[in-house]
């Protein structure tokens, strides 16, 4: 994984925004970690921007990630499940084989629901299985307030995630994250600064709290991996992630951002975020 310039780092962070949608699945026990799906779970759109294309699109105007469209490229542009444990840890489950929605079904990343009866949840593997003609139902339910546009302004608190793995380890010390994010240091020309300047002082992110007890500083906190990352899928990696971020500090519900630096060794990528969703990995 290429190291991420301030420019594209700003590209990636501008469409992810959190709004909160929790459907909660519950699950009938198949064999150990598989599981028939029991209750909906929420459609996430997840865009992976690759270099050249993430160069490529900071020269175009930002689309509508809220429009259902097929992708050109089905590579860059997936959806996913967003399913969330009684503890109320949420993780990301990829669809296999790739589900998209057809031109005809209105679809929101964030609200809408996804239910196949026959599709096998593997909690190893984090993938939603759906069987060849497997009956699925999609449905789409917009309060009031998500049929308005969304203005994206205030005040914002972001917890960038530093990641280490037993076989990799990131180049940026957690210091030199927090001046590339919030200039804390040095860094005059950082994330803070240019939302700050481009919104005309209208939407600020500033560093989550300091909370020494969890090693959370200046914004930034450091988790570390037992595994081994080099080969992994990057999606898998995310959701260990997730969880041990969930054992290091505690709920993370207070962040309005989640911003996880990744370790090198998954792959040629630049950077995902999804639509609807606080969460973002470069």
């Amino acid at each position: 994984m290429q190291p991420i310039s301030i420019p594209k780092l700003l590209f990636i962070s501008l469409h992810v925004f959190y709004i909160s949608v929790t459907t909660p699945v519950y699950l009938d026990r198949m064999e150990e970690n598989q599981h028939l799906m029991h209750r909906p779970c929420v459609l996430m759109r997840r865009d992976v921007q690759h270099t050249k294309q993430a160069e490529f699109a900071l020269m175009e105007p930002i689309a509508d990630k809220n429009k259902s469209s097929a992708p050109l490229n089905s590579s860059d542009v997936e959806w996913c499940c967003k399913i969330t444990r009684e503890d109320g840890i949420s993780y990301t489950f990829t669809f296999e084989p790739r589900w998209y929605p057809t031109p005809e079904e209105e679809i929101r990343s964030g609200v809408s629901t996804f239910f196949s009866a026959r599709s096998i949840i593997d909690w190893d593997r984090w993938i939603v299985n759906v069987p060849q003609n497997s009956d699925i139902s999609v449905h789409t339910m917009l309060l009031p307030s998500e049929t308005k546009y969304v203005d994206i302004t205030g005040t914002r608190t972001v917890l960038v995630v530093r990641v280490d793995a037993a076989d990799s380890t990131m180049s940026s010390s957690a210091e030199g994250l927090s001046d590339k994010w919030f200039g804390t240091g040095n860094d005059l020309v950082n994330m803070k600064s240019q939302f700050k300047a481009c919104s005309v002082n209208k939407l600020i992110f500033n560093p989550a709290p300091d909370q020494l007890s969890s090693g959370i500083k200046d914004g930034v906190v450091t988790v570390s991996l037992t595994r081994n990352v080099s080969g992994q899928n990057k999606y898998t990696v995310e959701n260990w992630v997730t969880s041990a971020l969930s054992d290091k500090v505690g709920s993370t519900s207070t962040y309005s951002h989640l911003a996880y630096c990744m370790p090198p060794g998954m792959g040629s990528w630049l950077a995902y975020g999804y639509c609807k969703l606080r969460t973002s990995l470069i």
